[in-house]
């Protein structure tokens, strides 16, 4: 579309545009006829019936044929150009190797529909191990720096994970956090969709703290954002209100003006919010595993028996690591309010995981608010 902006008479990009929207017209009908109907998103695995299948092939032909009336664009080079030529090419590329080279044995690819509706052809690989040591031989010397990869087995997992060499050093900060204080509330009742809200009402009306809430699915940051703000009128900083810089801005004002809004947000926007320092108590809804339909979970389980245990469960005790290690200065808070650290079995090496990093002290909801 850059292309035709700055040659909108050029034949051959009006040519490649129509080309390549028939090319995602297939595509689309390859997504049709392998939708899975019980996927949490919408989805279509390519499996070896999809490769043998017309609408494949016909694929294959006309990117063939995009390649070939792409090499006309020769005659419109220029610094102006260059730029837009490049990713076009780099797209062909990807294109290529998805359809002519899939893989399947080492590759998971599949279609699925943005929120924008439109088709999208992806390609990830079950493991980059190969890839990863393909990179480190060319380096003397290195090590895994540790932040929240040690599971309290020297990192043996993420070295397995990715195949690096289990005599490799993890290197350690000895160091606990001085003043962290972790709860574990084991009876919340996730029924009764009045107790939270009730429950952060009174504790912020309780405690003088700058409160954030980390919700790991939207349904539920939009939950409490709406009762927060309609039901309890209470001044909020929610991830809904649009971007990241939408949220800092938004949560810099209130705190000027000596507000104390509760910051809510998901675990990737935490990750990168500057103003971290400012929390002090920070609320953990959910146990952040993984979407069951994340790409990279559903590829890397093809390499465990037992995906969730061996997978998921580390996996999730690292990404709950790393919403702790946000946390920046002393005196800090962090509360868990999911019961299934008690309920399952796999809370016992989530809960061993937290005392590695500072004494974690198990809790009612109204232990908090007295």
């Amino acid at each position: 579309n850059n292309l035709a902006i700055l040659h909108p008479e050029n034949e051959i990009i009006q040519n490649l545009i129509a080309k390549s929207t028939i090319l995602f017209g297939l595509i689309g009908i390859i997504f049709k006829k392998d939708y899975e109907e019980d996927a949490y998103i919408r989805r279509a695995s390519i499996t070896e019936n999809t490769l043998s299948s017309k609408d494949w092939h016909d694929a294959k032909s006309m990117i063939n044929n995009l390649i070939e009336i792409s090499q006309e664009l020769v005659g419109i080079k220029s610094p102006q150009t260059a730029s837009y030529l490049k990713q076009w090419k780099n797209k062909l590329k990807e294109l290529h190797e998805i359809f002519f080279t899939p893989n399947l044995v080492e590759n998971f690819i599949w279609i699925d529909i943005d929120k924008q509706e439109d088709i999208l052809i992806r390609k990830i690989p079950y493991s980059i191990k190969t890839q990863l040591n393909e990179l480190l031989a060319s380096y003397k010397n290195y090590t895994i720096i540790d932040e929240t990869l040690n599971l309290e087995d020297n990192g043996n997992f993420v070295k397995n994970l990715y195949g690096l060499n289990t005599d490799l050093p993890l290197i350690q900060n000895p160091k606990k956090p001085e003043n962290l204080s972790i709860y574990l509330c084991k009876d919340v009742n996730e029924s009764d969709k009045n107790e939270l809200p009730q429950f952060f009402a009174d504790y912020y009306k309780k405690h003088d703290e700058k409160i954030g809430i980390i919700f790991t699915a939207r349904k539920y940051l939009e939950f409490f954002t709406l009762k927060f703000s309609q039901d309890y009128n209470l001044p909020t900083v929610s991830q809904l209100i649009g971007s990241l810089g939408k949220l800092k801005e938004q949560f810099l004002e209130q705190n000027k003006t000596g507000e104390r809004p509760l910051l809510m947000m998901t675990p990737s926007y935490w990750e990168n919010f500057e103003y971290n320092e400012f929390i002090e108590t920070i609320f953990i809804h959910k146990l952040p595993f993984d979407h069951p339909s994340d790409p990279e979970l559903m590829a890397l389980s093809q390499n465990y028996e037992n995906p969730f245990m061996e997978l998921q469960v580390p996996r999730t005790i690292i990404a709950l690591k790393k919403i702790i290690n946000r946390l920046s200065a002393q005196n800090k808070k962090v509360i868990i309010l999911d019961n299934r650290l008690f309920s399952k079995e796999y809370g016992k090496e989530i809960i061993k995981n937290l005392n590695g990093i500072a004494k974690t002290e198990v809790v009612e909801l109204e232990d908090l608010t007295r």
